[in-house]
């Protein structure tokens, strides 16, 4: 994506000739669920995720994060197979924050071996996950996400391996008087996979 979100300049699926996982419907909005359904849904999501990963998983290290929106979150939680955890588990981090001052209770929650976050977002909403959606990222993955490092664009760095950091001091040339430091990075955060990453609706 370019620098405020709006336009994508590479796709990753197209660029590493595989297919974008299709988007899971929660179906949280059914007022008669099948029993235990959405609790499959989540454990067939983490199998495809392990397959996808093609032995990278490492069981009881790796995990599945979910980053949800605030309807999704609402719909999540009030859900028939989730609200009775949900409630004691609530429960219990009020209890501490009671004894320890920790933050709001109930904004990531264990269910069906994922971890769900109610995703805050900037507060301009350039950084966020759609209010009804939820996106999935493996974690404890070795290997998945990478750190490739571009060179500076500077002569005397073109055509080098890249670096962490490159610092300069721009002086006064016309009267010696102070410097100014500068420091650039050419980061490039990829993951290796990305049929590993999943996303879903509410409904």
């Amino acid at each position: 994506l370019d620098s405020d979100g709006s336009r994508v300049i590479y796709d990753w699926f197209a660029e590493l000739g595989v297919a974008q996982p299709a988007e899971i419907d929660f179906d949280l909005d059914n007022a008669s669920p099948a029993k235990g359904a959405l609790r499959q849904k989540c454990i067939a999501l983490t199998q495809a995720v392990r397959k996808a990963l093609d032995g990278l998983w490492i069981d009881g290290y790796s995990y599945l994060l979910a980053l949800t929106g605030d309807a999704f979150w609402g719909a999540f939680t009030s859900h028939v197979e989730v609200d009775p955890t949900y409630g004691v588990f609530v429960k219990s981090v009020d209890q501490m924050n009671a004894l320890q001052n920790w933050g709001l209770p109930g904004q990531s929650f264990p269910f069906a071996g994922i971890r769900w976050d109610n995703y805050a977002g900037s507060t301009d909403n350039k950084v966020a996950v759609g209010t009804d959606k939820v996106i999935f990222i493996p974690v404890n993955v070795p290997g998945l996400y990478r750190l490739a490092l571009a060179p500076s664009e500077f002569f005397p760095y073109i055509n080098t391996p890249g670096k962490d950091f490159y610092s300069l001091l721009v002086r006064d040339l016309e009267r010696g008087s102070w410097v100014k430091p500068e420091i650039y990075s050419y980061p490039l955060h990829y993951c290796t996979a990305p049929e590993a990453l999943n996303r879903g609706r509410m409904t």
